[in-house]
């Protein structure tokens, strides 16, 4: 009897034009604006500016000596210029750190120190040169000892290294601030599935709809009914994610990350929190169809702006101001897990999402069940 019920409730579902429209037609042309809007900012390289630094010889040693050739080849114009060096005093070295003309100076003597004034990507490489260097400052004093002619070779080396290593800090670093519309799009995609989740309210509720009238008066059970309805409205929302998700990956050649299965798992779950959010709505009150149907939009698209959709840094403006929201925000959970899965080596952020996720849709179902519970009417 229940598959009875799910399969006439899904040719029902997929019936329903409108509800078809906002769940699979419009994120694709959402996405394809997105994609002519900025899409092909996600395929330019950034160009690797060299990173200005200066280089201060506080004594005349071989470590120093080692050092300041590495740094001139680092220096040498070319496609793979990595370092722009200044020769200074220490107090000229301070001036400039000060005037952020530099990014950061190298103190040399027995040792190589960095001073930096504040943490980022170009710190990050000067810190990564110096340490790269004390690691392989005996490789250096040996080869500028025994094989003098093998110094550039070693130090070409070095470079290629870093040069690789600052191009995916960049590279990860502007795409990941083009792809946040597109995981936020995704995220709108599940949540979506609030108006399947009011659907299946709506149908089991005699007061709002003529087919739960004729439910309330059949003998078929209201929580066998609710249920296939409920799991209609997230299989057909798991479609039209999939659609989505299919269009970005194989169509406009979005890079979302090479970890399907998961990106998959989370894009479920925030389905069947979609769909639960929507069936919370539909119980909830003794509100007229539309209002709760306007309900769904507001909520869902509140959600999905603070989230990043509209303004793509807006979920790290709430996460300084307001933490908590983020934590609770469907939308903001979702598009945590797919920025995670792109980002992390760790799958900390990405269950702690998933978990979130699932509390939030159990806890959504029990408010719905209890109050669909409560419902009785006089007369139909």
């Amino acid at each position: 009897m229940f598959w009875h019920l799910f399969k006439y409730h899904f040719k029902s579902s997929i019936r329903n034009k409108s509800a078809i429209f906002w769940c699979f037609a419009f994120p694709l042309i959402l996405a394809t604006l997105f994609y002519f809007a900025f899409g092909n900012l996600l395929k330019e390289s950034e160009k690797l500016e060299p990173v200005p630094v200066a280089v201060v010889e506080m004594k005349a040693t071989k470590n120093a000596e080692g050092f300041k050739e590495v740094a001139a080849q680092l220096s040498k114009k070319g496609d793979d210029q990595l370092l722009k060096v200044r020769n200074t005093t220490l107090k000229e070295a301070k001036k400039l750190l000060k005037d952020e003309k530099i990014d950061g100076f190298y103190t040399l003597g027995d040792n190589v120190r960095l001073t930096v004034k504040e943490n980022g990507v170009n710190q990050t490489i000067l810190k990564e040169v110096s340490d790269q260097y004390i690691q392989m400052s005996k490789m250096v004093e040996q080869t500028m000892k025994e094989h003098p002619e093998g110094m550039q070779k070693l130090v070409k080396a070095m470079s290629q290294d870093m040069v690789e290593n600052r191009q995916i800090s960049l590279g990860n670093e502007d795409a990941n601030m083009m792809v946040q519309y597109f995981y936020a799009l995704l995220a709108m995609v599940c949540l979506y599935g609030c108006f399947l989740g009011l659907q299946s309210a709506l149908h089991a509720q005699a007061n709002l709809s003529d087919i739960a009238a004729r439910k309330a008066v059949s003998p078929t059970g209201k929580l066998k009914s609710t249920a296939a309805d409920f799991l209609v409205g997230v299989t057909v929302q798991f479609l039209a994610f999939l659609v989505a998700i299919g269009y970005m990956w194989l169509i406009l050649k979005i890079d979302l990350g090479n970890q399907a299965g998961r990106i998959l798992l989370a894009g479920f779950f925030g389905c069947v929190t979609g769909v639960s959010m929507g069936m919370f709505i539909g119980c909830a009150g003794r509100m007229a169809r539309d209002t709760k149907s306007g309900l769904c939009v507001g909520i869902s698209m509140l959600f999905c702006f603070f989230s990043g959709l509209m303004v793509g840094n807006m979920k790290d403006i709430v996460e300084k101001n307001l933490p908590v929201f983020n934590r609770i925000n469907p939308a903001a959970l979702i598009t945590d897990c797919f920025y995670s899965l792109n980002i992390y080596d760790d799958l900390t952020v990405y269950l702690r999402s998933l978990i979130s996720l699932a509390v939030i849709s159990m806890l959504l179902c029990l408010g719905s069940f209890f109050m669909m519970r409560r419902k009785k009417y006089a007369s139909i």
